[in-house]
């Protein structure tokens, strides 16, 4: 009875509203007096019953209130603003300068924003319209030919593509083979067979159909809004989770919190349809299901909650392959609090008196239904071997997911993904509590909270005042150590539960409180291992902290009461206001999570599409693209073509290959790594391996026979002694499909990265490998001889090796010592004559400006006001490339060249300063025989992308444009002109300049116009 007035008590009780009326009863009608108080009865009634219904509609509005702004890009009218208000105080400026060409800069900005203050007050209709038109133009590059919005980011491509083969072909694979499934797309020419998790492929068909049978959408659109729907469902069981405990505005905090919670809403904004929204969605309901099964006292509804859990277990399998962790954990919550209840009567009863409690059976019934059903529904929705390995080969993944040199000597592209990026303990803490300290340690409350409601521990409330001062304590302390910081947390919650079982009284939120514990510490850990992992702590944090304000609400508003003798729902209302104003300060959080929603801009757009849409369009069907891995999903689908790797196949050779080829400055290797790569990707290596049984054997053999011919091939492979020279050389030098390669202006930050691969160290590799297993770094001497036997060393240097490897204590170190991690240091600079045949380029360097003194003739090149040279110098010519090395360089390398009346140059690390990549991006192909221009966009942000068709001959070398005969450049500005002609004649037919446009690209106009409204942005 006690526990259902408190329940109760959990909506606001609005019959007490009559009493604010108390003054007036004596002065008014009473009939109307009457008639109000019963409309007063009836509005409370009505409120009491659906008020929870009103408390989640809230939350779940603000969820897809937040997450589909990216469908109407607001942010564009800012960018408009910014730029029409820019191009007008430019043209105010020039005037003022002409008319006071003698007046101080500080002088002129005034006058010009009074002139400008002046012309909008007068001109405010057109400059709306064209604030409106600029903003439009910046939206259209954003958007399909349909004005919908693209969608964000990389991975929704993917699901997208197979969602359009579920639609085309009934599975989300390409191509049957021996009865699999297979993405032809993917690794190409070998492919891949489909992974189990396709779940949201198949949704997004699903809603596509339904969505299609009643307005005219296309599958990009519907899959734009899936996250924004999911994410809204979510909502839904955190708050009947919380409210069990903590009442309607304890659920209504937990579910305001995982709507609008950053790291959740970031990765669920409309067009951002990956399969993190379920990563919430999901596991909320899990537990949401669990723990009513738990609760009832109908077995026929105990049964029916297993089964949907297990079904949800199941489905989840189906949709992330990271599904195991909420299984594992629920199973973790009932053994826990198994052996806790155990551990409270055991004395009492005795331990067979005990396993006879009801709590206990059910608690075993309900694990070994879940068991057993989940994995049912897992092998259903996938395979058995998927639910085998949840328990310890997944979780020991997870730890494992980026080791450099334990299991193979090859990289590990993992180390490097975004989003994998490891985090520090402070940075998790502060996205965890939406940027703030305080909101952190409020929810870390909430897990103390969390088993004390309706128990003798509630009336302790000093526990959670002593726990509260250790919570901030640990928080001003913030000790990095993670294990540290995650046992302190533990302290309070694992006294608690001792002095439960030592004074034999049951927490009664105890079943609530072990998983959530165990969800929020164990996914704190996983944050640090990887920046995508702190979505997955929002739903135990969205819990706590909705459970600390629920708890606190209840007791501060009923203290309230007895202690200032105020009405109750004075009293509430109140504490809510307060209590409400923690989400907006000191940290605004509506506020914080609106802007990023209303600035969020997708990364693909049209510059992008035009660029593979011409691949769509012109290459054969078997072509095949290749670039670095992050853009691969872009290609797959837009450009409708097999790419050689991409974001779910990335940790793969690809990696070395692909660096290599961007790296190197000798383009006949570059070219015949490419070749190997399209005619059947790592084969020929798997099987010089088999052979050898040495990978950087077969590593060096490969390098070698790159830039041979066919037959010079064979007789390399021949004499070195290879048994499968004719297997190796179908892998190697095939006649290979049609190729294109893409460099764009986002692989110059990512240099680092691929030539860090492309530069792999085999030899280091197999040095870190052999001497990190047990038997070699238990024994020294032994690392020596395999050292000193296998690298030729003497045995000082492999002594020094030795030490080396065996004072490496990290994956991070690991990568350091086996490849550099060389990458370009600057934007591309003029340079200036200082005289004939003499040019300096002074370019910006970690917060310096190095002065490049450099003599054309000769190359010579030093640094101004020091001896010091760059490592070499390489230099474009009519010819090629010209190159001159300098000893002691100062680990860098310039490139210049000609554009315009000007050199141009940058400096990188010398690795890559005359590689493939600079050769194609910033030298436009010049030099390149094998490599020929296809295609060229900049994109409405500014970035620019090259397309290169393979040549597999290579017959002709491209050279700058300033480089070409003078025939040559007419000919192709007669080609322009006649384009232009053809635009003029043809402008008066409806239509008809759209469609001579899509016929003509990268124009000078275009390039211009594309680089001003760059500028303006």
């Amino acid at each position: 009875m006690e526990e259902k007035k408190q329940e109760d008590s959990d909506s606001f009780d609005f019959k007490k509203i009559k009493g604010w009326f108390k003054k007036s009863e004596d002065n008014s009608d009473s009939a109307s007096l009457g008639d109000l108080k019963k409309s007063v009865k009836k509005t409370g009634i009505f409120l009491k019953k659906y008020g929870p219904l009103f408390l989640v509609l809230i939350p779940i509005i603000l969820s897809i209130f937040l997450r589909v702004q990216p469908a109407y890009l607001p942010v564009t009218d800012d960018w408009a603003k910014d730029s029409v208000y820019r191009s007008y105080k430019a043209q105010i400026g020039s005037q003022v300068k002409l008319e006071y060409p003698n007046l101080p800069a500080q002088n002129i900005n005034a006058l010009v924003d009074r002139e400008f203050e002046s012309y909008l007050d007068q001109n405010k209709v057109q400059i709306e319209n064209d604030i409106q038109g600029t903003s439009e133009f910046f939206r259209s590059k954003f958007q399909d030919v349909n004005g919908d919005t693209y969608l964000s980011a990389i991975d929704p491509w993917f699901w997208l593509r197979h969602a359009r083969n579920v639609l085309n072909n009934g599975h989300p694979g390409d191509e049957l083979r021996d009865g699999k499934w297979y993405d032809s797309f993917m690794v190409a020419p070998v492919g891949r067979v489909i992974p189990g998790d396709m779940f949201h492929a198949y949704f997004i068909a699903f809603m596509y159909k339904i969505t299609s049978a009643f307005s005219d959408v296309t599958p990009m659109k519907v899959s734009f809004f899936i996250p924004a729907l999911i994410a809204a469902l979510a909502v839904i069981p955190a708050f009947f989770i919380v409210r069990k405990i903590a009442g309607n505005f304890g659920g209504f905090i937990a579910g305001v919190i995982v709507a609008i919670h950053p790291a959740f809403l970031v990765r669920t904004i409309g067009g951002f349809s990956d399969t993190d929204a379920y990563n919430v969605f999901f596991p909320l309901f899990i537990t949401w299901i669990f723990l009513e099964s738990l609760e009832t006292k109908s077995l026929h509804q105990r049964i029916g909650f297993t089964i949907l859990n297990g079904f949800l277990i199941g489905l989840y399998a189906f949709t992330w392959n990271g599904w195991w962790y909420i299984f594992d954990f629920i199973l973790a919550a009932l053994v826990i609090y198994t052996v806790y209840y155990i551990l409270i009567n055991w004395r009492e009863h005795g331990l067979k008196g005990v396993l006879k409690h009801n709590v206990v059976k059910n608690a075993i019934m309900i694990f070994v239904a879940f068991f057993v059903v989940s994995a049912i529904f897992v092998s259903i929705f996938t395979n058995f071997g998927t639910f085998s390995q949840a328990t310890i080969d997944f979780p020991l993944s997870f730890i494992k997911l980026k080791e450099v040199g334990i299991t193979t000597v090859w990289p590990n592209v993992f180390t490097t993904v975004a989003e994998q990026n490891p985090a520090s303990l402070t940075s998790v803490i502060n996205q965890t509590g939406l940027g703030s300290l305080l909101l952190f340690f409020i929810g870390l409350i909430g897990l103390v909270l969390a088993l004390i409601r309706g128990s003798k521990a509630e009336k302790k409330i000093w526990y959670v005042g002593l726990s509260s001062l250790w919570y901030f304590v640990i928080i001003v302390i913030a000790p990095q150590d993670l294990m540290l910081f995650l046992g302190l947390v533990l302290i309070p919650i694992i006294l608690l539960f001792v002095q439960s079982i030592l004074q034999k009284f049951e927490l009664k939120d105890a079943k609530l409180a072990i998983i959530l514990v165990i969800w929020f510490v164990a996914t704190v850990y996983a944050s640090t291992k990887g920046v995508r992992f702190g979505l997955m702590v929002v739903p135990a944090f969205g819990l706590s902290f909705g459970i600390a304000l629920g708890m606190a609400y209840r007791y501060i508003s009923k203290n309230l009461v007895h202690l200032i003798k105020i009405d109750k729902t004075v009293a509430r209302v109140a504490v809510i206001i307060v209590l409400l104003t923690l989400l907006l300060y000191p940290v605004n959080v509506f506020g914080s999570s609106y802007r990023n929603a209303r600035s969020h801009v997708p990364s693909f757009n049209d510059g992008w599409f035009n660029s593979l849409d011409k691949i769509n369009n012109e290459a054969t069907p078997d072509a095949i693209i290749t670039s670095w891995w992050d853009f691969g999903h872009w290609f797959k689908y837009h450009g409708n073509r097999s790419v050689t790797f991409d974001g779910t196949s990335q940790n793969s050779p690809n990696a070395h290959w692909v660096g290599k080829i961007l790296s190197i400055s000798d383009e006949k290797k570059a070219v015949g790594i490419l070749r190997m790569i399209h005619c059947g990707q790592n084969s020929a290596y798997d099987i010089l391996v088999e052979e050898t049984a040495d990978e950087p054997e077969a590593i060096d053999i490969l390098n070698e026979i790159f830039v041979l011919d066919k037959k010079e091939a064979r007789d390399y492979l021949n004499d070195y002694g290879i048994k499968n020279t004719e297997e190796i050389l179908k892998f190697t030098h095939c006649d290979p499909p049609e190729a294109y390669f893409i460099a764009s202006d986002d692989m110059i930050g990512k240099s680092g990265v691929w030539s860090h691969f492309g530069n792999w160290n085999f030899n280091r590799g197999l040095m870190y490998n052999t001497l990190k297993k047990v038997e070699y770094s238990k024994d020294f001497s032994k690392s020596v001889d395999f050292l000193e036997e296998r690298f030729d060393m003497t045995e000082q240097q492999a002594s020094n090796t030795a030490y080396e490897i065996q004072d490496i204590t990290n994956s991070k170190q690991a990568n350091d010592w086996i490849s550099p991690w060389p990458s370009y240091q600057s934007a591309e600079r003029n340079c200036k004559e200082v005289s004939e045949n003499n040019i300096e380029c002074e370019i910006p360097v970690q917060n310096q400006v190095i002065t490049f003194e450099i003599n054309l003739e000769t190359l010579d090149t030093n640094i101004k006001g020091s001896d010091s040279r760059p490592n070499a110098i390489w230099i474009a010519t009519a010819d090629g490339m010209d190159t001159k090395e300098f000893e002691g360089g100062i680990g860098l390398s310039i490139v210049v060249y000609p554009e315009g009346n000007v050199y141009k140059s940058f400096i990188a690390g010398p690795e890559i300063a005359g590689g493939m990549f600079s050769r194609m991006f910033f030298l436009k192909g010049h030099s390149l025989e094998y490599f020929r221009s296809f295609s060229f966009q900049q994109t409405v942000t500014g970035g620019r992308i090259y397309v290169y068709k393979v040549d597999w001959d290579g017959d002709e070398m491209q050279s700058l444009d300033i480089f070409k005969q003078p025939e040559i450049i007419m000919e192709e500005v007669d080609e322009i002109e006649e384009v232009a002609e053809n635009i003029e004649v043809n402008e008066t037919e409806e239509d008809a300049d759209n469609n001579t446009l899509d016929d003509v690209n990268n124009t000078d106009d275009e390039v211009n116009e594309s680089e001003n409204n760059t500028e303006d942005i």
